[in-house]
């Protein structure tokens, strides 16, 4: 939930309203939405796309709570036991799971942001975003247009998030770039 997330400020039931405030303007609402919180059940999750249409958001950002290190989700996350330990530095891109969550598996979890996902940017969601945003200014119309039709060709294309469960898995971040840039001596200045 927001207030899991430290997000007071944030009022969902005046988001609505404040869109089509920011929308009158000409403006694009760009808003980025998370699931996975310890509240947040498999239908939840898959109904958010029609709860994003019915608030009015021309792009949506859909990604999957990442715990990072460092941060206070991780150490309350870590203090549970939550942290899937054996999964490495490439869960935590946004789109995979790297923790326990609450009400699902991490399977579950992920099934339910793909939903989400497909559901956001099938083409009947992604022209519906396109077509009331003409009314907007032509830059803002513009980004909704272009935004939208590449992830919904990208869904159109069964190109979704990367599933990292079925990759070569990592442990370290310094893994992933080539010795020859993890080893480079960086000069002092002066």
């Amino acid at each position: 939930s927001l207030k899991d997330a430290n997000k007071r400020q944030n009022k969902a039931d005046q988001y609505k309203a404040a869109v089509a405030e920011i929308r009158k303007r000409g403006i694009a609402v760009m808003a980025g939405f998370i699931a996975g919180f310890d509240s947040d059940d498999y239908s939840a999750i898959v109904a958010m796309s029609d709860r994003l249409m019915e608030i009015g958001v021309d792009v949506p950002f859909l990604s999957i709570m990442t715990p990072f290190k460092g941060t206070s989700l991780y150490e309350k996350l870590k203090q549970e036991d939550r942290i899937l330990e054996e999964r490495g530095w490439n869960y935590y891109n946004g789109y995979n799971v790297a923790f326990q969550p609450r009400n699902l598996s991490p399977a579950e979890l992920l099934q339910a942001h793909r939903q989400l996902w497909r559901r956001s940017f099938s083409p009947k969601h992604s022209l519906k975003r396109i077509a009331r945003s003409l009314r907007l200014r032509r830059g803002a119309f513009l980004l909704v247009l272009f935004m939208n039709a590449f992830y919904c060709l990208k869904r159109l294309r069964g190109n979704y998030p990367v599933d990292m469960s079925k990759r070569k898995e990592t442990s370290s971040p310094l893994q992933e770039f080539p010795p020859s840039i993890v080893n480079r001596q960086v000069a002092s200045p002066g």
